[in-house]
């Protein structure tokens, strides 16, 4: 009977590895064969490399300041911007008034539905 050899080898083989295995193995079935022709590597992926943004390309548009409604009112920059203008003009009360007629205790808590009815009182 037979007896079985596993080879665990690294490859390419040297001329001086595939000799001593030809020795060892013989006429063994497979041997030569696989001696004969070397293994094909798996092809490795090749990477490529994603372009680099040219300098004078423009920054990439805010999706928040995309007017996504099609409305031109005032938004709650606007409102804070004016609230912020008054209260340091001195005319805080006008603003507290205003928030208080439309149930805000701050700018930030108004509805966006209040902000041109804000803005219109602090104008007036």
């Amino acid at each position: 009977m037979p007896s079985i050899i596993r080879l665990e080898l690294e490859l390419p083989l040297s001329s001086g590895d595939k000799e001593l295995l030809l020795a060892i193995a013989g006429g063994a079935p497979g041997v030569t064969a696989a001696l004969a022709e070397p293994a094909a590597e798996p092809e490795k992926p090749k990477r490529t490399r994603t372009p680099k943004p040219e300098a004078d390309a423009a920054p990439p548009a805010d999706p928040a300041d995309e007017d996504l409604v099609g409305g031109t009112g005032p938004t709650m920059a606007d409102a804070v911007a004016l609230a912020t203008e008054l209260v340091s003009t001195g005319k805080a009360t006008k603003v507290k008034a205003a928030l208080t007629d439309l149930g805000a205790a701050r700018v930030s808590e108004l509805k966006e539905k209040d902000i041109p009815t804000f803005m219109a009182a602090l104008q007036s």
